[in-house]
């Protein structure tokens, strides 16, 4: 057994693995960016920190196995599809009738927000099913063709989970400086777009439940 704690070279095999799960277009990413516009960003890094916080869920789940962390014979996929698709049509129906306003200015959130962010980051991605797979994906991977040994796993996944975090932190970065020179009525699109965004994959994720 090797006595070994880190493997660059996994890690920096984690690392493109991570970009390319940050960008794929779900909630998350338009999530980031509408906390980022509105709430400037330190409202987005929240968000990315109950991303990660979810991930880890995540990847202990694929690890330990579903079925060690629910009731025997539960439907996995249909009731994240029912929970993840009835949470995204709420945030989409709040997000399209929230009433604008730019907050540039505003240095300091109220604790209250600092802790929905975190948990809106966390539910958005844990009820994903296209998160959940592409974890245990990336762990069935791992097993079977490269039989890494638990540290190398670790590292992986390290490297896989900061570039996610760093991705997603720079995309609220650059979206905060746009802040600058919106107003409310470029807001009130934004929030249309990204409500609808929310809805359609709500709707997308009951639809696939109902199968």
């Amino acid at each position: 057994m090797s006595n070994k704690i880190f493997s660059l070279s996994a890690f920096l095999y984690g690392l493109p693995v991570g970009f390319a799960f940050s960008f794929a277009l779900g909630p998350v990413f338009f999530s980031l960016i509408k906390a980022s516009l509105e709430n400037g960003f330190r409202a987005a890094i929240y968000i990315a920190g109950g991303v990660i916080l979810a991930d880890l869920a995540l990847l202990g789940i694929a690890y330990g196995g579903v079925q060690a962390f629910l009731p025997s014979g539960m439907n996995v996929a249909f009731w994240t599809q029912l929970f993840g698709g009835l949470l995204l049509i709420g945030i989409g129906l709040a997000t399209v009738f929230k009433k604008t306003k730019n907050t540039e200015g505003v240095a300091i959130e109220p604790s209250g927000l600092i802790y929905k962010n975190i948990a809106r980051g966390f539910f958005l991605n844990i009820l994903n099913p296209a998160n959940f797979f592409e974890w245990v994906g990336a762990a069935g991977v791992l097993k079977s063709k490269y039989q890494f040994e638990v540290f190398e796993n670790v590292s992986f996944f390290a490297g896989a989970l900061l570039a996610v975090f760093l991705t997603e932190i720079c995309v609220a970065y650059f979206a905060s400086r746009l802040r600058k020179v919106l107003n409310d009525k470029v807001i009130y699109i934004i929030n249309i777009i990204t409500g609808s965004i929310f809805l359609g994959f709500g709707a997308w994720l009951l639809w696939e439940a109902a199968q």
